[in-house]
């Protein structure tokens, strides 16, 4: 059976890679149009043979080697020398960003939820099975058991560390080794086993706060990162080479992800700004609105601009009403020709701020317990099982193998 495209004839009988190329070579301005010719074979140009017997392997192994085979496009990461900047909030980017996420992960209505939801994987119990039936590959599976049980801190502790990624949208950690060689005065070094099998010591998590900048090469791949240790003025490069790299997300191939946090953002921050707005109105119901005047046969003319006493005392007078509080120290002692009222408030308000808050607050829990639940419906990337298993109610993938060894 042939068929004939643009003077080629392709003989397709047979196995795929017995499957060859022969053509009928059209040189030249004009060429005869049979039924089967289109309208690009009328087109004056060079010939557009291919080679004669040219099988199918051939073929891929030429298309491989040819330059425009490869990616020609880029993800679009907005990143400058390592420093990302896709974050269009500018209070979310880089370090302030960090230190952000540091106070929305330890908030009364999102820390407890990311709590229990880590709780749900940290609680899972390990499984490390071989690849097959064979005694090799038991034992392998066997080695990889006991060095998760060798590690200086606990796997469940290791795992909660990993699962920082969450709150940040990344977790980078970086991977000791050692000689198990028993027990050693230094619990880095000592072991359970001794084998002398190079093992595991720690899975250590690079700080969040201390990272600098991303090394990215120009075909977007991620090869480490810069680190700036607060006690520490020299930048450290971590590879992740020997490291792992964990990310809720991988879209544009950036390295810092999204935090579940993140849709949360906005209503954490009408909630805690009402609080506070809250908080200062209850004291003032309770204690009253100060208010400190002149009397009216005093001499003193506090806004005369021009005098400086006036004005040091004006200062003082209004510092006096800011910190005037109702508790074991307060009370106040004021010249004669000044005097203080209390301004009290029906104690009633047009808006009910405890219900805002309480909606803002829902809503807070409401998006990152969307996030969670739709970072878990994502196909897993490296994790199989999933890191809490199937039937479990949170399941997560992540964006890079965790290559410990």
């Amino acid at each position: 059976m042939a068929n004939t495209k643009k003077g080629y004839k392709r003989n397709v009988e047979g196995p795929l890679e017995k499957q060859v190329f022969t053509s009928e070579v059209v040189r030249g301005t004009k060429a005869a149009v049979s039924p089967t010719t289109s309208m690009m074979d009328r087109l004056p140009g060079p010939a557009f043979a291919l080679e004669p017997e040219l099988s199918h392997r051939d073929m891929v192994a030429k298309q491989d080697a040819n330059p425009h085979w490869s990616p020609t496009g880029q993800t679009g990461l907005a990143q400058y020398n390592g420093y990302i900047s896709e974050e269009w909030l500018t209070q979310l980017q880089g370090p302030s960003g960090i230190a952000a996420y540091e106070e929305m992960r330890v908030d009364q209505v999102l820390g407890p939820m990311l709590r229990v939801t880590k709780s749900f994987i940290t609680n899972s119990s390990l499984k490390v099975e071989p690849a097959n039936d064979t005694q090799e590959a038991r034992d392998v599976a066997d080695f990889v058991r006991g060095c998760y049980d060798d590690l200086e801190n606990s796997w469940p502790d290791t795992l909660n560390d990993i699962l920082s990624f969450l709150d940040f949208g990344f977790s980078v950690t970086s991977v000791w080794h050692k000689k198990r060689d028993g027990y050693k005065t230094s619990k880095r070094k000592s072991s359970k086993y001794r084998d002398g099998k190079i093992g595991w010591s720690g899975i250590q998590l690079i700080g969040h706060s201390s990272l600098d900048r991303w090394e990215i090469n120009p075909d977007g791949e991620i090869m480490g990162l810069w680190q700036r240790p607060p006690n520490n003025s020299d930048h450290i490069y971590v590879p992740l080479t020997n490291a792992a790299h964990f990310r809720t997300s991988t879209e544009k191939n950036n390295p810092e992800g999204i935090s579940v946090m993140r849709s949360a953002f906005e209503p954490y921050t009408f909630a805690k700004s009402l609080r506070r707005t809250e908080a200062i109105g209850v004291e003032r119901d309770c204690a009253g609105i100060p208010v400190l005047q002149v009397k009216e046969n005093a001499s003193l003319d506090l806004w005369n601009e021009k005098d400086p006493n006036a004005a040091a005392t004006l200062a003082r007078c209004e510092q006096i009403v800011r910190l005037l509080r109702i508790d074991k120290y307060h009370g106040i002692v004021l010249p004669a020709q000044f005097e203080l009222t209390i301004l009290n408030s029906s104690g009633t308000r047009s808006v009910d701020a405890d219900k805002i808050i309480t909606r803002y607050e829902n809503r807070c829990a409401l998006a990152l317990a969307s996030d969670v639940l739709l970072l878990g419906c994502q196909e897993p990337g490296y994790s199989d099982p999933p890191v809490a298993g199937q039937s479990d109610p949170v399941m997560f993938g992540y964006g890079d193998p965790p290559m410990f060894g």
